[in-house]
């Protein structure tokens, strides 16, 4: 080989490797050139999700979008779509309502596409039937009485009865009830009710009624539970001698009441006969009567679980909605899942997902029923009592303190991170009223007292904060437990601390604490304090204690050791039995303790681990969830123990059913 050809031949290798450098060069550079949407946000609708993103300021606009769905459900087929570029919005279409989706979207650039970016998302109805249609006979006649459907707007309703193949359309959708006249007696009718919405109907609802054979009165049900509220109200239809001027009741348990519409509820099972007295305006009288059965409770433990979510509880509680049909409980496992359930029947009404695990975050029940919750994915949520979100609220860190509303529908949350943050929030929007920073890492703690002043609490002092904001005092050097919450009585302010530290009892007009006591053996990490009708404040101690203090700070009684851990909080009854739970003894068994609050004495009973705050329902029983197995194998569940209701205080974590932390 010639020396020409060796110089031809090496000048080739040599831009062969150059371009093969930077081809390589370019290749290792072309990931930094696929930039990813700087955010997204999915908003639930009917059978659809509209799926909304934002791009990273001052980088290239994208080719397309794709954006795609999975279905969590196995039955059930995602799908995915290429979007414009000029677009930032795109509706999913034929979704199944109350199924959870993950849609993610991701930019495509020549050189392919971006990382994904996800949200997960529930698709509801908004097309909502009406609540509680009955067909109430009369001579002739039927009454038709319903209750408009909540957060919806219908355009009409539409009625339908057979026989006859009747209808009306009701334009009116103010009205609650509709006489259908000139009917036949003795024949029994059945009428449906939809309502019209500019996207479709709703479901239909249905009732049937014999014109002829006219009950006295209504009852919301006529098969009730032990201590479930039944609604009473007299048939103006069965009453037609006159203007009725005033009505009274007999409930048959020896127990009256006067009014049109009444509610009552049993403690015992049985069946009962309900007489109704009405007086005319000429002072004639007429009385009816009907029987109502009240069963024992139907259940007293549940499974936290659906479509394959196994859910198991740690520190928080089990809550209920005012009219105590419905209970909450948030899980605390892999995600932090939101279940509803009925009450009195133990069926599952909801779940709303949360991808991150929720602790002491909530839930907590507002005045309009709007369920509040936090978790540990930096956000603050408002969900309708239907299972939908209302709004979400980004915090400054994780949620780990429970909520506080009042019953002016005053929202407050404090969150963890590089300084606690504690919010102010407008219910209707989830928008922050106010902010403060406070001194610490961890918002333990929230409270409102009868005036609405605020406590809250993290790990380095305790502030309290006018309704508007205004700073009323600090107090420093006061570790309030993580996931904790306080108590009030009267003007003092019980706070559970950590470490040595046990409980501090703080004024609540100046802040300057009034005394601190811990528990004499082994004090590690106080947890929840209840107070006593008369001012025994109650806490457990993590390592192994209960513990009871008078209200002037001198010890009632201390337990001996009942556990390895204990991170629930107690329940007081009525009766005095103070009730919690513990993760482990050291057989390795968990146990529930009944505690005799005047003295100290206990017995145990067996269950599955416990680390959650005991509660009371309506129906006076005690309420806690588990942590079954190690890790939450095997799932957990909620319990329901027979009590003599709670005491009359703040008696549970929340300081009431509703679990909202505020004496206002």
């Amino acid at each position: 080989m010639n020396s020409r050809m060796k110089k031809n031949i090496s000048i080739f290798l040599l831009l062969f490797l150059m371009l093969s450098g930077c081809q390589n060069l370019e290749q290792q550079g072309r990931p930094f050139n696929l930039y990813q949407v700087a955010s997204i946000l999915v908003t639930p609708g009917d059978n659809s999700a509209t799926v909304s993103w934002t791009l990273q300021d001052g980088k290239p606009e994208p080719e397309s979008f794709l954006v795609t769905w999975t279905p969590d459900a196995a039955d059930l087929e995602g799908g995915s779509a290429t979007v414009a570029p000029d677009k930032r919005e795109f509706v999913v279409e034929n979704l199944r309502n109350d199924s959870v989706y993950q849609f993610t979207v991701q930019a495509r650039y020549a050189d392919g596409l971006s990382q994904k970016v996800s949200m997960k998302c529930t698709p509801k109805t908004n097309r909502l039937p009406v609540q509680g249609f009955m067909a109430n006979a009369g001579d002739k006649r039927v009454l038709l009485r319903w209750t408009k459907p909540a957060n919806a707007n219908p355009s009409s309703y539409l009625v339908t009865w057979t026989p006859g193949d009747g209808s009306q359309e009701i334009t009116d959708t103010s009205l609650e009830r509709w006489m259908i006249e000139d009917l036949t007696n003795d024949t029994e009718y059945t009428f449906t009710l939809v309502c019209k919405y500019p996207n479709g109907d709703s479901e239909v609802v249905s009732a049937s009624a014999t014109p002829g054979v006219v009950t006295p009165f209504i009852m919301s049900t006529s098969l009730a539970v032990k201590y479930q509220t039944v609604s009473f109200e007299y048939n103006e239809m069965y009453f037609i001698d006159g203007d009725v001027k005033s009505v009274s009741w007999t409930f048959g348990d020896g127990t009256s009441e006067a009014g049109e519409k009444v509610s009552h509820a049993y403690s015992d099972a049985g069946e009962y006969e309900v007489t109704v007295n009405v007086t005319y305006q000429d002072d004639n009288t007429a009385d009816a009567s009907a029987s109502i059965v009240v069963s024992d409770f139907k259940w007293s433990e549940l499974a936290i679980t659906k479509d394959g979510y196994i859910g198991y509880v740690k520190t928080s509680s089990v809550v209920f909605s005012h009219d105590g049909g419905t209970m909450y409980i948030s899980t605390s496992n892999s995600r932090g899942d939101v279940f509803a359930f009925d009450t009195w029947t133990g069926a599952l009404k909801w779940t709303y997902p949360i991808d991150k695990v929720t602790y002491g975050g909530g839930p907590a029940v507002g005045p309009d029923g709007v369920i509040y919750v936090g978790g540990r994915d930096a956000k603050f949520r408002a969900l309708t009592p239907d299972g939908s979100l209302k709004w979400s609220f980004s915090t400054s860190g994780n949620v780990d303190g429970f909520p506080a509303v009042t019953s002016d529908n005053n929202v407050y949350v404090v969150s963890n991170g590089g300084v606690a943050t504690f919010y102010s929030l407008n219910p209707s929007n989830g928008k922050a009223l106010w902010s403060k920073e406070l001194e610490g890492t961890v918002g333990s703690a929230v409270a409102v007292d009868e005036d609405g002043n605020i406590y809250v609490g993290t790990n380095s002092a305790v502030y309290s904060f006018t309704p508007e904001g205004s700073q009323r005092w600090k107090a420093p050097s006061l570790t309030v437990t993580e996931s904790g919450s306080f108590a009030i009585s009267g003007s003092v302010l019980y706070a559970g601390l950590k470490g040595t530290d046990g409980l501090a009892a703080i004024n609540t007009g100046t802040g300057e604490v009034i005394w601190k006591k811990s528990s004499s053996v082994d004090a590690n990490d106080t947890f929840s304090p209840v107070i006593g009708p008369d001012g025994t404040v109650y806490f457990t101690v993590r390592n192994k204690r209960v513990v009871a203090y008078n209200s002037d700070g001198t010890k009632k009684w201390e337990t001996a050791e009942l556990a390895q851990f204990i991170y629930a909080s107690p329940a007081l009854a009525s009766d005095g039995t103070l009730y919690v739970g513990t993760q482990a003894n050291i057989s390795g068994a968990k146990q529930v303790v009944t505690i005799n609050s005047a003295d100290g004495s206990y017995s145990l009973s067996p269950t599955e681990q416990v680390m959650c705050a005991f509660s009371f329902g309506p129906d006076r029983r005690v309420y806690y969830g588990t942590v079954t197995g190690v890790g939450g194998s095997t799932g957990g569940h909620i319990y329901a123990i027979e009590s003599s209701g709670p005491a009359a205080s703040w008696c549970m974590r929340g300081g009431n059913m509703q679990g909202t932390n505020s004496l206002k």
